[in-house]
């Protein structure tokens, strides 16, 4: 739910306002274009997650669990 979220919440705000990129280099790299990418790998990740406790697939859900992993280390650090 919180990955349709970020990506509807992206969208909304790359068609109703223009937001100043972060860096004068990276044009692209705004605050919408960020939510966007979020909610998609969030979604992606989600629904990965929800196929494989489904189909009781193991290899789903080791994807899951070490995405789920990497995530957390690279916010720690």
């Amino acid at each position: 739910v919180s990955g349709v979220a970020l990506l509807s919440f992206g969208i909304y705000l790359m068609v109703n306002f223009r937001i100043a990129a972060l860096t004068p280099s990276l044009a692209s790299l705004n605050i919408p274009s960020m939510l966007l990418i979020s909610g998609i790998i969030i979604t992606c990740v989600s629904f990965l997650g929800f196929l494989g406790a489904l189909k009781e697939n193991r290899c789903l859900l080791l994807t899951v669990s070490l995405s789920h992993t990497t995530q957390t280390h690279t916010r720690v650090s």
